[in-house]
This record gives C-alpha cells, sequence and structure tokens, in this order.
C-alpha cells in the first residue's frame, strides 16, 4: 500500500514553480510544539503524536489524487469534499511534517487554478493555501508564481465576466484571492519584484485612467518589500549585472516618493503608497535605503493621514480625484480605509526611529526622525481629550495603539535577535532597537495621548489606551507607572465620577503585570514618590481594599472592571496565604505582605450583597458586552456577571483553587450556608460558579458540608410537593365519584398544576446548584449517585402525574451533568499554581507560553506549563454509567414504543425528558451511529488513517454501546409519529432530543464555540507580549489556567470533530434502521404547520445537509415535493422553502446538476401557492439562489480527457434539460417570427413574478461550455434575448441586454450558424429597431420628483432596479467598466440623481451596429428623432440618448444625422437631463476601444463656438460641458489612442481659453465654472506630473514614433504645442494674477463676491458686458484662473 501511495501520479502544479522536493531546502523550519495539544489527556496526545501526522499525510495524498480524477473526468466534487477534513487538521495544531505541509500548499495552489471560473471552489482552495502561509510564515520554503495571482485580480478588476457570478461569491472568492497574494508574496522568485514593477509601472503612470489605482493597489499586494532586508544587506541590489532582472530597491524608492506626490488629495493613492514605505521600514534593517532624504515628505504625509481638523475646516481633503469603485472594493482591507492609513503612519515613524548606531553616525537624521513623531504626538493631545470628541478620535486611538505595539514589537525583536545563539545565517534580518533617548522620548510622547484618551467617551479610544498603557509598561516602566497609579488615585478619590473609574480599573489591570514584574528598586525613584508611591505591595494593598466597594448590582461596568482586576492580581499570585502563614511564600510576603483571609471573607460578603440586592429580570440588559468597553452581556446567567464579558467564574475558581489550604474548609462553609439559607433561583448560574469552584477545589469538604445537605433539603422538597400533589388528586379523585369509570378515568389523565411560584423557585434554586456540585464527578459524586437518581426519579415521577413539565426539565437538568461527571474527562489542577508549593513560591506567579518553537524549546521548558492532570472516569463510575443509560434510556424507550397510545401527554414529555437529559450528559460518550462511506474512500489507507483528527473517543472507546442510541432514536421516532398535529410541547421535546441523537457532536461544538469567545475575552487582559523583559521569553505569555481552559476546549473541539467527519469525505448518512426511521420523521416535519416545529426540524435536517453534501438532494427531496404539490397550502409552501432556501442546499446546486433541475423545476412549478407568505417565501428561495449562484466548471486541466466523461455527460444532460424546460416555461417565438405583434411575448403563459425568475435562471445557465460546440444554443438565446427585448414585459429587457452583450464576447458567437446571422436576421424586421428604442426607453426607471410628478415607484421599477444591480447593467455581464479616463464632470454621474444613462444599452446599439450595419444606419434616424424630442418622456429621450452614443461609437456605421441631432439635443436639453447627455457625448467621442469614436461630433462642439457669443449663457455653458465631455476621454496618455482631429480639438480649445474674451472672463459664473473646468482638464492633462505617462514622452523615446510607422509625426509636434500652449496658459496666470487682484478690489471693491454674475445667465448678450470695465473683466478673469487651479 505504501508503495502503490508513493507511486501516486505526479501533478503539475500551476502557481509553484517547477521546483523538485529535493531542492527545495528547509533550514529555516522549526518544529513548532502546541501546549494545548501536547498537554491533552495523555492517551489522546500520544496518539496524536503517533498517528495525526501521518493522517495528514495520506489525507494530502487523496487529495491530489482527487485533482488528478477530476481532471480526468471534469467532476470535481469529490476533491471540494476533502477540504473540510483536511482544514481541521490546522486547527488541530499537531506537529505536521513541513514536506507535508509543502505538498499541501502546492495541491490548493494547483487546485485553485484548476477551478477557474468557479470562483466559489477557489475562494475554498485559496483559503487553505492561505492558512498554511499565515500559520508558517516563511519557515516553510516554498516558490509560488506570482503571475496566476495577478491574473485572477486583473481579471476581477477587468470587469467582464464570462457567466453570472452571485454577490456573496464574488465578495469571497476577491477577498480570499486578495489575502492569498498579500502572504504569499515572501515566496516569490528573486527576480519576481522586478518584473512586478516592470509590470505595473505603466499602469501607475497612467494617471489619466484608473489603472493607476488598481496598479497601484496590486503593486501593494503583491510586491514583497521584505526582500529588502536581505538583498541590500547581503550585496544582491545594483550588483553590475542585467538591471531588467535585479531589484534596484533605492532607484525604486525614489521613484515611489516621487509618484506619491502626484495625487495628493487622493486617500487611496497615498495611502497605498504608504503601504508599501511602511513595509520597506520595517524590512529596511540597515537603512541601506535614503530616509533622511525623504523624511519631510513622509512626516507630512504621516501627519495628514490623522485628517484632525484645523480651526474651523474638516480633516479630510474637501476635493480630489475619487477611486475607482472596483480598486475601492478590492482593496478595501489592505488601504482604502481610514484605520489602515494611521497604522502605515505608525509603522513608519517607528521603524524610522534611530538605532544606537544611526544616532552617533547621522544625529542630526535621528533627531528629525524622532521630533517628528513627538510633533504628531502634539497635535494629536488636543483630539485625544475626552471633550473633544469626533470622527478623528478612532484615528488617534488606531495610531496610538499601533505606534505602541510596532515599538514593543520591534524592540522585542531586536531582543530576540540580540539573544540568539551564534550567528544563524537562516534567520530573517531583524531591526535593532531604537535609541535610547528616542526610546525614551516616545514613551513621554504616547503618555500624553493615553492621559486624555483613557477618558474618552468613544470606546476605540478607551479600549487603545489601555492597550497601549500594558505595552508601554514593558519598554519604559518608569514613565508609564506612575502615572497609571497616580490616575488610579484620583480616580477612587473622585468617587462619584464613576466613569473615570470604570476606565482608571482598564488601565490599571492592563498596567498590573508589568508593573509586578518590574524590579522593586524600580519603586524606590523619585518619580514615583512624586505621586506618593513607596512600594507596588503598598499600592496593591490600597487598591484592593479601595475597590471592593465597586462590586455594585446597579452599576455593571465599575463591577466587571473590578472582577477583572482582581482576576488579575490572584493569576499573579501562586498562593493566597496571609503573611507567614504559608512556608516558602517570603517573596510574596516581603514585596506585597497582604491579609489575604480578611480580604477574600470582605469579597464573599459583596458578592452576597451584590447577589441579594441584583435584579435578574434587568441586570443581563446592560449594554456594552465587550469587557475593555464596558457593560455586560447576557449570554448566561441572570446577571450581568455571567456574560462574557466578565471574569467572575475564573476569580471564584482561581480564589478557592489558590486559598490557603488551611482557609478552604471556612470558605466551603460560608458558600454552604448560603446556598441553603438563601433563594435566589434567578441567579443559579452565578451562585454555581461559587459552588463549582468548591466542589472542584474541595470535593471532600463540599460533599460534606455543602452537597449532602442540599440533596436531603431537595429530597424534603420533593416529598413535600409528592405529598401535596397525592392530596390533590385525592380530593379531585373524590370529587369526580371513584364508581364512575369514566371519570376516574378522567381524573387520572388531566394534570394538576400544584407547583407555586416560591415552590418552583425553590426546586429551580436547588437542582441548579446540586448540578453545579457534580462538576467533576469523582468518588464522592460516585457515593451520592443512587440518592441523586433517586431525587430526579421522584421529580420525573411528579411531572408525569402533574403536567408539571417544568419539574421534568430540572430533573434532566440534574441528571445531564450526573451522566457527564460519570463519563466526562477533565483537567482537575486547572487553577492551581504552576509551581511546587512545597518549596520556594516564586512572585508573581510564573506564566507560560501557549507554544515553543524550534531551539527555543530547551530556552523556555522553564516556561511551559507544568503538566495538566486529567481525570479520567474509572470502572466503578462505568458501570454506574452504563446502569443510568438502562434505567433512564432504555426502560423510557421500551415504555414509549409498547403501546404509544395508552399514555397520557404528561406521562410522554417526563419519559422524553429522562432520555434526553441522560442523552445530553453521555453526549459522544455513547456509540454513534456509523455513516455510510463512499466506494471512493474506502479501503484500507482510509480505514486505518481516516482524513480527520483525533478525538478522545479514538483514544478511549465510548464507555456506553450504541444499541443505548439505537434504542433511543426508535423511542423518539414512535413519538415523532403518534403525536397530534397540535401537540407542539411533545413534539418540541422530541426534536430536542432528536438533535442529541442525530448530531451528537453538535453540543460540544457549540459550547466550544461560545466558551472560545469567553476565553478570547480573557486573554486579551491576561497575556503578557513577547517583550523578554526581566528574564521572560520573547514569547506570549498566559497564566496556566487560560492555558489550561483552552487546552480543554480543544479537547472537546477534537472530539466533536473526530465524530462529525466520521466516515471521511463523500460518506452518507448511517442507513441504520432506528436513524432512518427517525430522520424521516425529522424530514416530514420539516413541513409542520406550526413554525416553531418546522424551524426545529429544518435545523436538524440543515446539519445534515452540511455534514453529508452528497445527501442534500435527498434530504431536501421533501421540500420540492411538497411546492410542487397541489392543492396550494401556506403553511407547506412556506416550510418547503425555509429548507430550500438554506446555505448547504443553495451550494449543492453548484456542482450537482441533477438537484438544481429539480429544485428550479420545483420552485417555477410552485404557483398555485398563492398566499402572500407563501409567494415572499418563494420570491426569497430565488433571491437566495441567486445572490449565492456560481458555475461550477467541468473543465480539466493539462492532460484533460477530450471526450466526456460519465459524470459530464450526465451533467450537461440535466444542464440541456432545465434549460429546455425554462425555454418552454418562457415559450420564446422563433428568429423569424420574433418582432411579430401577433406571437406572445416570453413569459407572457406565466405571472410576471415567476417569468421574471425563469428569464434569471436561463440567463445564470449562459456559460462558454455551454456553447462549445453548440450553435445552435447559442443562436436559440440570441433569439430569446432579442425576444425579451422586444416583447412587452419591461422587467426582462435589461437582464436581456446584459447577457445578449455577454454572449457577444463568447468565440462560438462569430462563428457561422451563431449569434451574428441570428441577430442580423432578427434587426433585417421591419419596426425592429424603432420597437427597441421604444422599449429600452420603457426600462429607465425615472424618479416622479425627476420626470414631473406622479405616483411612487412601482414594483416592477423596484425590481428593475434589483436586476440592474443583480446582472451588472453596465458592469460585469455586461462589459467592463466606463469610464475608466479621469476628468469630466460625469465620470461619477451614478452619484447623481439626473443621471440615467445606461451602459449596457449604448453597447448594445454598438453591437448592433457592428453586426448589421446596414439596417442601423438606415432605419434608426426616424426612430431616434421622435424619441429624442418626445414631449414629457424623459425615459424615451435616455433611449435616443443611449443610441445616439452607441451608433456614433461604432466604427462600423457612418451616418450624417446622428452627431448634429446628439448636438443639438444636448444644447436644448433641461438642466436636470444634462447627465445622461453630457454621458452620450462623452461615450460617442471616443468609444471604449482604439478605432471607436466620431470626429463628426468633434467638430460640431467646436463648430458651436461661432454662436457662442450671440447665444444665451446656459448654452454657451453647456458648449463648455460637451467640450469637457469630449477632453476627458481625449486626453489619455496612451499614444495608439491619439488621433490629429483629437489633437487638432484640444489645441482648439486652448487657443479659445487663452485669448481675450476667454470663457473664464464672462460674467456668467456658470460659464467661467464650466470653463475652469476645461481648462483644469486640459493643463492637468498636458503638464502631468514628471515620471507620469504622457503621449509625447512616448514618441520622444521612440516608442510608438516615427521609426515605427505607427504615428504620423505632425502629432509629435502637436502634442509639444499642447504642452507649450498650457505652460504658457499657466504663466499668463501668474503674470496677470497681481494687476487682475488690485483692478478688482480698487475698482469694484463692494462687487467682489463669489456670487457675482449670478442670476446675469438668462441675459442674452456678453459682449458688451465684458468690454464696458477693465475691471470687472479682470474680476471675472481673476475667479476663473483661481477655479482652474482648483481643478
Amino acid at each position: 500500500r505504501r508503495r502503490v501511495l508513493e507511486g501516486t501520479l505526479a501533478l503539475p502544479v500551476v502557481g509553484m514553480e517547477d521546483t523538485s522536493m529535493t531542492e527545495v531546502s528547509d533550514a529555516r523550519w522549526r518544529d513548532t510544539r502546541w501546549v494545548c495539544t501536547e498537554s491533552l489527556e495523555p492517551a489522546t496526545a500520544s496518539l496524536i503524536a503517533s498517528d495525526e501526522p501521518e493522517r495528514f499525510r495520506r489525507a494530502v495524498i487523496e487529495v491530489e489524487r482527487a485533482l488528478a480524477r477530476a481532471r480526468e473526468n471534469g467532476d470535481f466534487s469529490p476533491l471540494h469534499a476533502r477540504y473540510s477534513g483536511v482544514m481541521t487538521f490546522f486547527s488541530g495544531r499537531a506537529q505536521l511534517a513541513p514536506d507535508d505541509l509543502r505538498r499541501c500548499a502546492h495541491v490548493s495552489l494547483d487546485a485553485l487554478h484548476s477551478c477557474s471560473g468557479d470562483v466559489s471552489a477557489q475562494a475554498r482552495w485559496g483559503g487553505m493555501a492561505t492558512r498554511i502561509l499565515e500559520t508558517y510564515g516563511d519557515s516553510l520554503a516554498l516558490r509560488i508564481e506570482w503571475r496566476p495571482l495577478y491574473d485572477i485580480l486583473a481579471t476581477y478588476l477587468g470587469g467582464a465576466t464570462e457567466a453570472y457570478n452571485g454577490a456573496i461569491p464574488t465578495a469571497v472568492h476577491i477577498a480570499v484571492v486578495s489575502r492569498l497574494a498579500q502572504k504569499a508574496r515572501r515566496h516569490f522568485a528573486p527576480d519576481a519584484p522586478a518584473q512586478i514593477w516592470r509590470l505595473l509601472k505603466p499602469k501607475i503612470r497612467a494617471l489619466d485612467e484608473s489603472a493607476c489605482f488598481e496598479g497601484l493597489g496590486l503593486l501593494h499586494l503583491l510586491m514583497p518589500c521584505s526582500r529588502v532586508g536581505k538583498e541590500t544587506s547581503s550585496g544582491k541590489e545594483g550588483d553590475g549585472g542585467n538591471t531588467e532582472d535585479s531589484n534596484q530597491w533605492q532607484l525604486w524608492f525614489d521613484e515611489w516618493l516621487e509618484m506619491l506626490s502626484w495625487m495628493p488629495t487622493n486617500r487611496f493613492w497615498q495611502c497605498a503608497w504608504f503601504a508599501i514605505f511602511a513595509q520597506l521600514a520595517k524590512h529596511d534593517v540597515d537603512s541601506r535605503l535614503d530616509w533622511g532624504k525623504h523624511s519631510g515628505t513622509l512626516h507630512t504625509v504621516a501627519l495628514w493621514f490623522m485628517e484632525v481638523p484645523v480651526a474651523g475646516g474638516e480633516g479630510g481633503c474637501p476635493f480630489g480625484r475619487r477611486t475607482s469603485s472596483r480598486a475601492a472594493y478590492l482593496f478595501s482591507r489592505s488601504v482604502n480605509d481610514t484605520e489602515q492609513r494611521a497604522k502605515f503612519a505608525a509603522k513608519v515613524l517607528v521603524y524610522r526611529l534611530a538605532t544606537d548606531s544611526e544616532t552617533e553616525n547621522n544625529p542630526l537624521e535621528a533627531e528629525k526622525a524622532t521630533a517628528a513623531i513627538e510633533a504628531i504626538m502634539d497635535v494629536l493631545e488636543t483630539y485625544a481629550h475626552p471633550s473633544n470628541a469626533g470622527r478623528w478620535t478612532n484615528t488617534v486611538a488606531t495610531f496610538t495603539s499601533h505606534a505602541v505595539k510596532y515599538a514593543r514589537k520591534r524592540i522585542a525583536g531586536a531582543k530576540a535577535a540580540a539573544a540568539a545563539e551564534g550567528d544563524d545565517a537562516n534567520s530573517k534580518p531583524t531591526r535593532a532597537a531604537p535609541h535610547a533617548s528616542a526610546r525614551t522620548r516616545f514613551a513621554i510622547a504616547t503618555t500624553r495621548l493615553i492621559d486624555k484618551g483613557m477618558y474618552s467617551k468613544v470606546a476605540a479610544m478607551r479600549y487603545a489606551s489601555a492597550s497601549a498603557t500594558r505595552d508601554l509598561a514593558y519598554i519604559e516602566p518608569e514613565i508609564v507607572l506612575p502615572l497609571v497609579m497616580s490616575r488610579f488615585a484620583l480616580a477612587v478619590q473622585h468617587g462619584t465620577a464613576t466613569h473615570q473609574l470604570t476606565a482608571a480599573l482598564s488601565v490599571l489591570t492592563s498596567a498590573l503585570r508589568p508593573m509586578l514584574v518590574a524590579p522593586p528598586d524600580l519603586f524606590a525613584s523619585e518619580t514615583f514618590a512624586a505621586v506618593g508611591v513607596f512600594g507596588v505591595g503598598q499600592f496593591l494593598e490600597f487598591v484592593m481594599h479601595a475597590t471592593l466597594p465597586g462590586i455594585d448590582a446597579n452599576d455593571p461596568s465599575k463591577t466587571l472592571g473590578v472582577v477583572r482586576l482582581y482576576a488579575a492580581v490572584v493569576s499573579n499570585m501562586s498562593v493566597l496565604a496571609d503573611p507567614g502563614a504559608f512556608p516558602g511564600n517570603e517573596q510574596a510576603d516581603e514585596v506585597f505582605p497582604f491579609a489575604w483571609s480578611d480580604w477574600i471573607n470582605a469579597l464573599l460578603d459583596r458578592f452576597f450583597v451584590f447577589f441579594e440586592n441584583v435584579d435578574p429580570g434587568n441586570a443581563g440588559k446592560a449594554d456594552g458586552a465587550d469587557k475593555h468597553h464596558g457593560g455586560a452581556g447576557a449570554d448566561g446567567g441572570a446577571s450581568f456577571l455571567m456574560g462574557s464579558s466578565s471574569m467572575y467564574s475564573p476569580l471564584v475558581r482561581l480564589v478557592f483553587a489558590r486559598v490557603d489550604p488551611k482557609l478552604r474548609e471556612r470558605l466551603v462553609k460560608r458558600v454552604a450556608r448560603f446556598v441553603l439559607t438563601s433563594t435566589h433561583s434567578g441567579l443559579t448560574h452565578e451562585v454555581g460558579q461559587m459552588v463549582m469552584a468548591a466542589a472542584t477545589q474541595a470535593p471532600e469538604e463540599t460533599s460534606h458540608f455543602l452537597t449532602k445537605p442540599l440533596l436531603q433539603s431537595l429530597t424534603a422538597e420533593v416529598n413535600d410537593v409528592a405529598a401535596l400533589a397525592a392530596e390533590k388528586r385525592k380530593a379531585e379523585i373524590d370529587k369526580n365519584n371513584p364508581d364512575d369509570p369514566v371519570a376516574f378515568a378522567t381524573a387520572l389523565g388531566s394534570g394538576y398544576e400544584i407547583l407555586s411560584t416560591t415552590k418552583e423557585a425553590k426546586l429551580r434554586w436547588q437542582t441548579g446548584l446540586l448540578g453545579a456540585a457534580l462538576h467533576y464527578g469523582g468518588p464522592f459524586v460516585l457515593a451520592l449517585r443512587n440518592d441523586i437518581v433517586h431525587v430526579c426519579d421522584a421529580l420525573f415521577n411528579l411531572s408525569a402525574s402533574t403536567n408539571a413539565t417544568r419539574l421534568g426539565e430540572m430533573a434532566a437538568h440534574v441528571t445531564s451533568l450526573l451522566c457527564g461527571a460519570l463519563t466526562g474527562t477533565y483537567i482537575t489542577d486547572l487553577f492551581t499554581a504552576d509551581c511546587d508549593l512545597r518549596s520556594e513560591i516564586p512572585f508573581p506567579a510564573k506564566w507560560c507560553v501557549s507554544k515553543t518553537v524550534g531551539k527555543e524549546m530547551k530556552e523556555q521548558h522553564t516556561f511551559t506549563p507544568r503538566t495538566f492532570t486529567w481525570r479520567a472516569p474509572g470502572p466503578d463510575e462505568l458501570a454506574a454509567a452504563r446502569e443510568i443509560a438502562q434505567t433512564e434510556i432504555h426502560a423510557p424507550c421500551r415504555l414509549l414504543m409498547e403501546d404509544p397510545s395508552s399514555l397520557s401527554k404528561s406521562l410522554v414529555r417526563s419519559l422524553l425528558a429522562r432520555i434526553g437529559g441522560t442523552a445530553s450528559g453521555f453526549r459522544l460518550r455513547m456509540g454513534d451511529f456509523d455513516s455510510v462511506v463512499c466506494a471512493d474512500t474506502q479501503g484500507g489507507d482510509s480505514q486505518e488513517y481516516p482524513p480527520r483528527v483525533i478525538g478522545g473517543t479514538d483514544a478511549a472507546g465510548p464507555p456506553v454501546p450504541k444499541e443505548t442510541r439505537e434504542v433511543a432514536a426508535r423511542a423518539i421516532a414512535s413519538v415523532l409519529a403518534n403525536a397530534s398535529v397540535d401537540d407542539t410541547e411533545t413534539i418540541g421535546l422530541a426534536l430536542a432530543v432528536a438533535e442529541d441523537i442525530l448530531v451528537p457532536s453538535n453540543r460540544d461544538y457549540r459550547g466550544c464555540k461560545a466558551a472560545l469567545r469567553t476565553w478570547r475575552a480573557d486573554a486579551v487582559a491576561l497575556t503578557e507580549p513577547g517583550f523578554g523583559a526581566h528574564d521572560a521569553p520573547f514569547s506570549k505569555t498566559r497564566p496556566r489556567w487560560l492555558l489550561g481552559e483552552y487546552t480543554f476546549l480543544r479537547f472537546l473541539w477534537r472530539t466533536s470533530q473526530s465524530a462529525y467527519h466520521s466516515g471521511g469525505p463523500l460518506s452518507e448518512p448511517s442507513e441504520h434502521p432506528a436513524y432512518q426511521a427517525l430522520l424521516g420523521e425529522v424530514k416530514r416535519l420539516t413541513a409542520h404547520k406550526y413554525a416553531s416545529v418546522r424551524h426545529h426540524a429544518r435545523v436538524l435536517v440543515e446539519q445534515k445537509c452540511k455534514r453529508f453534501p452528497a445527501a442534500t438532494a435527498a434530504l431536501v427531496a421533501p421540500a420540492r415535493l411538497a411546492l410542487a404539490q397541489t392543492p396550494g397550502d401556506e403553511d407547506r409552501a412556506v416550510a418547503s422553502c425555509a429548507l430550500l432556501k438554506c446555505t448547504p442546499s443553495v451550494n449543492r446546486m453548484r456542482c450537482d446538476a441533477a438537484h438544481f433541475r429539480a429544485t428550479v423545476s420545483a420552485l417555477l412549478s410552485s404557483s398555485h401557492h398563492d398566499a402572500e407568505k407563501a409567494q415572499t417565501a418563494i420570491n426569497e428561495v430565488f433571491l437566495s439562489v441567486a445572490i449565492r449562484f456560481s458555475r461550477n466548471g467541468t473543465r480539466g486541466g493539462p492532460g484533460g480527457r477530450l471526450l466526456e466523461s460519465p459524470y459530464q455527460q450526465s451533467r450537461r444532460d440535466d444542464l440541456d434539460a432545465t434549460r429546455d424546460l425554462l425555454y418552454s416555461l418562457m415559450a420564446s417565438a422563433s428568429t423569424d417570427q420574433v418582432s411579430s405583434p401577433s406571437v406572445p411575448a416570453p413569459g407572457a403563459g406565466l405571472h410576471w413574478s415567476y417569468a421574471l425568475m425563469a428569464n434569471a435562471l436561463l440567463l445564470m445557465l449562459a456559460h462558454p461550455e455551454s456553447f462549445a460546440s453548440a450553435d445552435a444554443e447559442i443562436a436559440r438565446l440570441t433569439t430569446y434575448c432579442m425576444a425579451c427585448i422586444l416583447g412587452p414585459t419591461k422587467t426582462l429587457r435589461l437582464p436581456a441586454v446584459c447577457a445578449l452583450l455577454m454572449v457577444s464576447r463568447y468565440s462560438a458567437f462569430e462563428r457561422k450558424g451563431g449569434g451574428v446571422e441570428t441577430l442580423r436576421a432578427v434587426l433585417s424586421q421591419p419596426g425592429t429597431l424603432a420597437k427597441i428604442v421604444a422599449n429600452l426607453g420603457l426600462c429607465h426607471h425615472i424618479e416622479p420628483s425627476v420626470s414631473g410628478g406622479g405616483a411612487g415607484t412601482s414594483r416592477a421599477d423596484a425590481l428593475l432596479q434589483a436586476a440592474e444591480s443583480m446582472y451588472g447593467a453596465g458592469g460585469d455581464m455586461a462589459g467592463s467598466p466606463w469610464p475608466v479616463q479621469k476628468g469630466g464632470a460625469v465620470d461619477h454621474a451614478g452619484t447623481n440623481e439626473g443621471a440615467h444613462f445606461t451602459l449596457a444599452c449604448a453597447r448594445l446599439w454598438k453591437l448592433f451596429a457592428r453586426v448589421a450595419p446596414e439596417h442601423v444606419g438606415a432605419g434608426l434616424e426616424a426612430p431616434l428623432l421622435f424619441a429624442a424630442s418626445a414631449p414629457g418622456d424623459r425615459g424615451a429621450r435616455v433611449a435616443a440618448a443611449e443610441a445616439l452614443a452607441g451608433v456614433l461609437a461604432s466604427p462600423h456605421v457612418r451616418t450624417n444625422w446622428a452627431a448634429p441631432l446628439l448636438l443639438k439635443t444636448v444644447a436644448a436639453a433641461a438642466a436636470e437631463e444634462s447627465e445622461e447627455w453630457l454621458r452620450a457625448v462623452r461615450y460617442a467621442s471616443r468609444g471604449e476601444q482604439i478605432g471607436e469614436g466620431c470626429e463628426d461630433l468633434l467638430a460640431g462642439v467646436l463648430a458651436a463656438k461661432e454662436t457662442s457669443f450671440s447665444s444665451t449663457t446656459a448654452r454657451e455653458a453647456r458648449r463648455l460641458e460637451c467640450a469637457l465631455a469630449c477632453v476627458a476621454q481625449l486626453t489619455v496618455g496612451d499614444a495608439s489612442a491619439l488621433t490629429q482631429s483629437g489633437v487638432a480639438f484640444q489645441e482648439a480649445l486652448l487657443d479659445e481659453l487663452a485669448a481675450f474674451g476667454t470663457p473664464l472672463a464672462r460674467d456668467s459664473r456658470a460659464v467661467r465654472e464650466e470653463a475652469a473646468k476645461v481648462a483644469g482638464a486640459l493643463v492637468g492633462a498636458h503638464l502631468v506630473p514628471s515620471g507620469s505617462r504622457h503621449a509625447l514622452d512616448a514618441y520622444q523615446s521612440g516608442v510608438g514614433g516615427v521609426e515605427t510607422g505607427l504615428v504620423d509625426p505632425a502629432l509629435r509636434s502637436a502634442l509639444a504645442r499642447l504642452a507649450a500652449k498650457s505652460r504658457e496658459l499657466l504663466r499668463l496666470f501668474v503674470a496677470s494674477a497681481a494687476e487682475a487682484t488690485t483692478a478688482a478690489l480698487t475698482e469694484h471693491p463692494a462687487e467682489v463676491s463669489p456670487n457675482d454674475g449670478e442670476g446675469k445667465d438668462d441675459t442674452s448678450n456678453e459682449t458688451q458686458k465684458t468690454t464696458d470695465g477693465t475691471g470687472v473683466y479682470q474680476k471675472n478673469w481673476l475667479e476663473g484662473v483661481f477655479l482652474t487651479t482648483i481643478q
């Protein structure tokens, strides 16, 4: 078998360099040992160490095999099924071999690229590769090609797609791939930086297009800046070799700083460059780059990033160029974010603080670096003040926290490098620590921000202050700790200012550990004496006593802050003993002599008072669940003490674990006295934590003083309730004539509520606390087992006889905890100190690392936690558990199955409670059903090495046999089958039990997830960063108990995942009759008439679908049948839709064509469910499919077969059948009858909403794969799309337009008999073009406020807008984004309410002009003349604008009527309609591709100048708007896109702007503004920043010049003239500005107003006005100059 595995087919890896395994060096690999894995239960840990690496290796080999088979047969489903199981190995934290990890990275990247086009699959495998790279970093030797990753990102930025993909998979896909590219860059080839820069530099230089933003974002993602430290220090840079392949970091650095200045007001541009500089700052360890030369620029931009307001101005720049939407979205997480800007600024500033050698060699530059960060802190200090909160506060918080974090990481890294033994040639270069003076000044400056920010009203600022305090306290404790201590003392003195005390508590808790690890003599300095602190022990004593009153039932924030502080203090103490009372505790007695016994008594008193005064109904409703933001959560318990933000539970357990053993009995007695004399039923969780702490740390004392008395009290209460019930029943029987059998039976079968509120509260209190006392099991629980079972049995019987279901719930709770205690495995010394209490006890307590890496293991062995003690159940406990299983599961099940009809409802519910409580206690300790293993995964390999992680049940089998679960499944199935339809309570109980029977891993998994949320919150407050201070390690350390909690949670997680993935990939649910019977009943109940029942049942089926994807179609089959079933039923339809729209079902449609076909058929045959709720649910199913749909391709990789495999044939048949079904429902006409009015329109036989769904589903199936060898199919789809466009259904038209544009890009569209011939045949039919214009005019959803009154937007219009978003009108399916050039007032007109120009429609007309130019040129004039002037019909006018734009942009049609009509209509258009017409002008001027555009349009714009002085100012302004739209398209710097007419057009405009009577000086402000925009666009295009792309540069360098014969030589001189005239225009501005200013102010001082000329636009002639007075003319001209400068 091993030889077969090792001889597996070697796969060619796409995206990985062809490097042999033997050539890869693992010199940097270091084994990582995780405490949470190696400290697991010994048998499990041993099995993991010996078996799991081999399991992982076999799992990776199986993935390689599956990928090879997928390439052969096109079925990628078996490959994707293996993803989840492999991912669990990375979460398992076992030691995996580097060869296997490398192999897994190879195959995951190979799968990523093999699934090209399947965005969902690429997201999954890209996520796996990212997980490997994030976890193992550069210690894993890999070689990854950057170009395939670039191609994926560039394809997204390009926009045009081959098929429809939903919004969710698209968003996830692009987020994963961008993250993968960022993590993979360190593994690129050595010459990758030069190649990446060579590819992206032309894009970045193209400032006139959106490509500059896309190129810069890609440069940030892909450029491996970490190479700068290695290559410059090793002499590889500039070594005289080939400059094309060498990495010229200094040259690039200077060039990048120059490019930074090209767009100084654009946030994206500045932030993306700074992100690169931040990486360079970190990795340029020897300062080989010349940072001093550019320090001023970097410091200025860093300050600008803070965006704090100055005087009355806003912080952000009020103007600037917008970023393209796709670039903004793609790079939103890495660049385009306010917090990222502050983060990058902090990183640059901190990492450029001078080292010792730099300070000595260049003290001036060192001073500048330190002064810069001090200056920024000075500016930010005001804005960190609590009274000055604003939108900048989050930025200040981010800058503060990250500046300190980077300083700490830099100093710690330098210390770790210095402490390394010898010279490790394979270690990565690390920048040295800052000079001592720089570090001190940085700390002083930062504390000023912390001092203000800790009291901020904004939670983020308070949290940043606390985290910064912790890190800074390790760096400079003498500066930080006095501030923390003094601020806390002041907050205590101001007792009425609660918010100050809460903030001070948070900061003090963060600084507590560095305070305790600091040298004791530190506190003897004058700095501490000045604030009244003379020792850490004295201060802590004051803190511990002063904060006790803070435990207040009415103040959640303060209470939780105090509890967190106490937990932090106790976590730093090895033993809580009075001074001199505990041998070996001399260190603590010397530093912190504290009377712990008195304080603990006072603490318990405060908690008892809290319990007596808190209002359980309202205490959990406090806001602010995050523990660092204040407030409380309500995740469990009735008060905020049990929220996820509270550390109450670990505090009480720590106190009981670490208190002096001599005091433990007294504490147990105090808790017992409170428990036995009080009743607070709403606080059983809170008090239960105390009981649990006592039971686990003092089991003998707790059993004697608490558990036994509590059990006796509970027994007495139960007996009292039983006597009361018997008395009431006897009275009822006497009243109902016992001689009458019918009355007697009725009385016996009826229930009697005998529980008063007080009695129920008492029982709930006692049962809850009894369950808490059973937490850890052991001999004391085993001794009480019979008594506990007896009292639970009494409660179950009372529940049945009195119809009191709540009694059964209480008994089930205790039974569950008893079973868990008897069979569970726990850590028994979780909260004990990590030291030997019989020897010298350290102070502060030892904290431990969570992992050890490589050779650090030997150095850190003293920092690994002491071995945890695990308690596994013994033989006696297991025997007791099996006995309970017989009495509490087998016996009730037999009773339920023997004669279920004779049992009363109350008895059935009581029996269900017995079974459910016991099953939930056993969980996975009860044998589970065996899944059906897929034939592809059967065999010795998979059985011997199952592809899943190892859990506790793998090391020790389940103590309760599988037969118990089988019996329970049969009984629950019987109950569900016989229960009344209206008996929802019984059905609900049975379904709750069914969950523990069918999916036993869920309870442990959900418990782990909830507990991990709380654990992470605790870990934030109790983590010592790897700073290496005071003999601490260079890794994070935490208290031992925190690591133990995490270890136990990982143990539970492993057990749940081992059970969940049993059976392996592609397995199916068990075929056991009991399992199938129960699952069948659950499936039946998914269509129940009551919502609560079907919801519970649906959740169970969804869980099965998620676990068994291959069985999804069968599991949801009843829902499909119910949806198609007649007659209509509202409840049945709603229930079916809820199941069909679940995520597993929708995801399965991607790869299971039969399931997709069946679901589509059921969905479209459900119109008989005509109730409103039913139709709403059906629409939701469709939307779920649409938003999550992606096409699962079957194209094989290299070496794939040419013939179809059986899977591909079956899949194609299903998709063809689905397509045929949809065509038949839509009933589309043939090609020669599309335009005939007598032929029914598509979807005429369906309701319009069903027609919309069928149309959408049909278009989703459009894919190049479908048309690869079927010309008839593409002709069929083309005919259908044209039928929709020509049909009367408005909501079908735009989707059809987008789909037709997408299909026109397929190669099959041009083939004979394909789409071109079909489209030409349709367009040749009489009246077709006019009908298309009219129909597209009706598609524009014009708002009533814009079109002139009327009713509100209809539902059809709303759906039309949704369709545009779904199909991407003007976007993905319709083509690439446009415009991509900058400039023009209409480039972002989508944000303007008057912009209704739809790019997809213009592209459609351009397509028509290409396919049938003769018909378009001759048959479109009359319809457009009518539509362009249609009175009161703005939609028709917009459609005319789109048609004119498309026809004029097309090079295939030349008309003499289109350009004049467009210009005439633009000039006459109303102001609110100008946007769509200007967009039409812009599109028509040059189109989208080289060779497109209309020169007659440019001539027409210039010709309008001749009438400008005799026309109204509004027309003159409109002419300039048209000129601006043309300039925006014509000024692109690509040399191949220039034309003689375009250059002449720009030159004519420049001449006009520079001449006397220039539009810049007109009286009309509107004309001046538009002229300024034109002038700004021209000057900005021809006087571009040095180094950016310009056409003249290309000519001057010979690229595309005269030598190549590609460009007219006259263009070269024309461009030079344009640049000269632009420069002259600016020179004229500068030379005449002073004179114009003087004239304007002295001649007409009162008229100097920015609104001059306003209101004169309707007066006609301007010639006279401009010559009346020099001052008016110069004043207007001056304003035009200023407006141009801004533009």
